[in-house]
C-alpha cells in the first residue's frame, strides 16, 4: 500500500510538472519563423531602383512639409526606423505581397521593429505601392487615405524611417514605398513628463487666477 502512495503521488507531481511546463510555453511568445527567402537584418542587399525625386530625403521632406503645414513639429530621420523600412520593402518582395503584414502574418510593424532594437511606445506604418513620378505624388496618395493621414499628422510621433523599391510584383515591375513612425519608450516618458508638468502649471495658474479675481471683487 505505502508502495502504491508514494507511486502515485510522484505521478500526481510529474503530471503538475507537465501541465506547468505546457502552460508556460502557450506563455511565452515565439518570434515567427521567417522563410529562409525573406533577406535578414545585416546581410549584403542593393534596393531595387526607384525614380529620381523620390529617395529618402524627399519622402521625409515631403512628410515634414504636411506636418508643417499642420502645425506640427517635423519628425526626426532614425537609423533604426530607416533599416526596418528597407527590410519591409525588400520583405515585400522577396515573398510577393504588400501589406502591413506577409500571407503567413509575419513582418507586423512591431515584429520589424523588434529585429532592429527600436524599443516603442508607439508606432505606425504606410505602405503604397504604384507607380509615382517623385515624392509629392506618394504623399499625395497617402494624405488621400485617412489612416496613412493620420500617422503622417500624429501630434506623438516623434521618428520616421523611409525605404522605397521598385521591382518586381505579382509579375508586374511596380514601386514599394514605406514609412515607418515611432516615439521610443524613453521620449514617450519625457513627453508624459512634460506634459504632466504642463498640466500641473496651468492648474496652478487657474487657481492663482480665481484668487486674484477674489481679491479683485
Amino acid at each position: 500500500m505505502k508502495g502504491q502512495a508514494v507511486t502515485r503521488s510522484i505521478l500526481a507531481i510529474l503530471s503538475v510538472v507537465i501541465v506547468l511546463a505546457l502552460w508556460s510555453c502557450r506563455s511565452i511568445p515565439r518570434t515567427p519563423t521567417v522563410p529562409p527567402t525573406t533577406p535578414t537584418p545585416g546581410g549584403a542587399y542593393n534596393p531595387p531602383s526607384v525614380p529620381e525625386g523620390l529617395s529618402r530625403a524627399d519622402v521625409i521632406k515631403e512628410t515634414n512639409r504636411y506636418r508643417r503645414a499642420n502645425g506640427l513639429n517635423p519628425l526626426i530621420e532614425n537609423q533604426q526606423l530607416n533599416s526596418a523600412a528597407d527590410f519591409k520593402v525588400r520583405d515585400m518582395f522577396a515573398r510577393q505581397y504588400s501589406g502591413h503584414y506577409a500571407p503567413d502574418g509575419t513582418s507586423r510593424v512591431k515584429e520589424v521593429l523588434a529585429r532592429f532594437g527600436y524599443r516603442y511606445a508607439i508606432a505606425g506604418e504606410n505602405i503604397v505601392k504604384g507607380n509615382f513620378r517623385n515624392s509629392a505624388d506618394v504623399l499625395l496618395s497617402w494624405m488621400g487615405a485617412p489612416g496613412h493621414r493620420a500617422n503622417i499628422l500624429k501630434v506623438n510621433f516623434k521618428d520616421i524611417g523611409v525605404a522605397t523599391g521598385y521591382s518586381a510584383l505579382d509579375g508586374m515591375e511596380v514601386m514599394l514605398s514605406v514609412q515607418i513612425f515611432g516615439t521610443t519608450v524613453t521620449d514617450w516618458q519625457k513627453l508624459y513628463l512634460y506634459t504632466s508638468i504642463l498640466d500641473y502649471g496651468l492648474e496652478r495658474r487657474g487657481q492663482w487666477r480665481d484668487r486674484l479675481n477674489f481679491f479683485a471683487r
